[in-house]
């Protein structure tokens, strides 16, 4: 199985033939599904077919959905449940940056160098303040957050599935 993310396509590769188990891979992420016996040339045709899809989207106005979270990263806006929710240039490049991860645990060192653009200076408490602020806006409880979780001593993943 390959990475699953948005730069990577993830494909099962697996003997069986049951509608049951293709049903499941493709549920939990997979893009494609393979029973045997694989050919090289339905492989590269499969994954030329995806490239030309991601191709025809990448212009399009894309909205990040995760239960009742909106974000449409093109005007910058976030709506939950519906409603607006006003965030700071910072806060929604750090809510986007984590939402693009896909539910993979983000470094406080690589969360700070994506959204500042500049070299990690352990300055964790920065972080953690903001974190703190987009909470207050987006989740209901913010001591049982269900978008922005800690993982504690490492940093944060949006989501709650990890890698």
């Amino acid at each position: 199985m390959l990475a699953f993310s948005n730069d990577y396509y993830g494909f099962i590769f697996r003997a069986t033939q049951s509608v049951e188990v293709f049903c499941a891979y493709i549920e939990n992420g997979a893009d494609e599904y393979m029973g045997n016996p694989i050919f090289k040339e339905e492989v590269i045709a499969r994954i030329q077919a995806l490239i030309r899809i991601q191709c025809r989207f990448k212009g399009a106005a894309s909205v990040w959905e995760y239960r009742k979270l909106q974000i449409i990263p093109k005007c910058r806006r976030i709506f939950n449940d519906g409603e607006e929710i006003l965030l700071t240039k910072i806060e929604f490049d750090i809510l986007y940056f984590l939402a693009q991860q896909n539910g993979r645990v983000v470094t406080y060192e690589e969360l700070y160098e994506a959204v500042w653009n500049r070299e990690y200076l352990q300055d964790d408490a920065n972080i953690m303040a903001h974190i703190h602020r987009i909470r207050q806006k987006i989740e209901r409880d913010i001591k049982n957050p269900e978008y922005i979780q800690n993982v504690y001593g490492v940093g944060y993943r949006f989501g709650e599935f990890a890698q």
